[in-house]
């Protein structure tokens, strides 16, 4: 049961990806158009590398650890920490003019974190399984987001 539970989030999350990918692909202006997106922010892209890693290094370490060692408990810290950074990220994207995706995207980064978070709490623990996979997802997002802040014109 739990397992069907986990690929259906999986699937809603690859769909999710998907269509954050194909608005990115479709903002983007070639050549010397009119500009619909906004200017690339370094300070915005070291910020989601940064969250990125983070997220990468608490899936690692929980992986890492006896299935019976998993608890909420246990990694309470750790949800905190990254849902502290992608809020701030989130806020970060918010502020800037013409930067709809980016700010899609680091909500939906946060939602399903918020998510993540609620099923390990009410599960009180976590499988292999979902940490791979959730781990792959959330690599996925966030390469998006960062390969996006990149694409932005200087």
């Amino acid at each position: 049961m739990t397992d069907q539970i986990e690929q259906t989030h999986y699937k809603q999350l690859s769909d999710k990806l998907e269509q954050a990918v194909m608005h990115l692909i479709a903002l983007i202006p070639s050549g010397r158009s009119l500009q619909v997106v906004a200017r690339f922010d370094n300070t915005a892209a070291q910020q989601a590398e940064q969250v990125s890693r983070s997220i990468d290094q608490f899936f690692t370490r929980l992986l890492y650890l006896p299935a019976e060692q998993r608890s909420y408990r246990n990694a309470q810290h750790g949800y905190l920490d990254i849902d502290l950074a992608l809020t701030a990220l989130k806020r970060r994207q918010e502020m800037r003019p013409l930067n709809d995706l980016s700010l899609r995207q680091s909500e939906l980064a946060l939602e399903l974190w918020q998510q993540d978070r609620r099923q390990h709490q009410n599960n009180d623990g976590i499988t292999d399984f979902f940490i791979k996979r959730h781990r792959s997802h959330y690599q996925q997002l966030m390469d998006a987001l960062i390969q996006g802040e990149h694409a932005k014109p200087a």
